[in-house]
């Protein structure tokens, strides 16, 4: 669950507390099934008036936590599915991507850019890039 913190957001509590009505749940199981669901995401903040910038910066971190979820949490296991579901309002979107993996601490996910790792395999880390997405004002829950 969300910590909160100060002056939280109100459409976390809401789902949270299974109160808020426009929820959707897209079950993926393949990288080709997210297409419609990032045209269907883009065409709706586009109506709600968001820019291009966070249209943009939303659409990549959900492609890549999503892709992360299928390669690494579902191991590609076709059997097994990423669970995403959101909300959009005027000011925030709430976006949650769950796979059937054992799980991982992100705070525990080696900066790309520092010591050992600068060009290194972690490089594409699709956590650093949805945190560095999230540190320039875009919500995005992993």
């Amino acid at each position: 669950m969300y910590d909160y913190g100060q002056g939280g957001f109100k459409v976390d509590m809401l789902v949270d507390l299974g109160l808020c009505p426009d929820v959707r749940h897209v079950r993926i199981s393949s990288l080709t099934q997210l297409s419609p669901l990032l045209e269907r995401l883009e065409m709706r903040m586009r109506l709600l008036g968001y820019s291009r910038k966070d249209t943009f910066a939303a659409m990549l971190a959900l492609v890549e936590v999503a892709t992360n979820a299928i390669r690494h949490g579902n191991r590609l296991d076709p059997t097994k599915q990423v669970l995403i579901s959101y909300v959009m309002g005027p000011d925030e979107i709430l976006i949650e991507v769950e796979d059937e993996g054992e799980g991982f601490d992100p705070n525990c996910v080696a900066d790309p850019l520092t010591g050992d790792n600068v060009g290194g395999v972690r490089r594409h880390d699709p956590t650093y890039l949805a945190r560095q997405i999230l540190a320039r004002g875009h919500r995005f829950e992993i």
